[in-house]
């Protein structure tokens, strides 16, 4: 459990915490800043509980997968999350 720093496309800068369930086998990720600034309005990281699943967990590198309605159409799907180090 803990705090992630994320840049996307070299430019956005995102800023959050992360947390695991009980067994390790779920996570929970929240974004609470971008670009410096705080995000309103984001669901408390302990109101949240850790329902992704995790596909790849190693020192560098982390891939998890979200089930959920997205959409004003409320259509259920699966969005996959890769994070790995930046590069130098």
């Amino acid at each position: 459990n803990g705090r992630y720093d994320e840049v996307d496309y070299g430019m956005l800068k995102f800023g959050g915490s992360w947390k695991f369930n009980a067994d390790s086998s779920k996570l929970a990720v929240a974004m609470d800043e971008m670009n410096g600034q705080k995000v309103a309005n984001v669901l408390p990281l302990a109101d949240t509980p850790p329902t992704d699943t995790l596909l790849i967990l190693t020192p560098d590198s982390l891939v998890y997968g979200a089930e959920a309605y997205y959409g004003p159409n409320k259509i259920y799907g699966h969005d996959d999350s890769y994070f790995v180090p930046a590069r130098k």
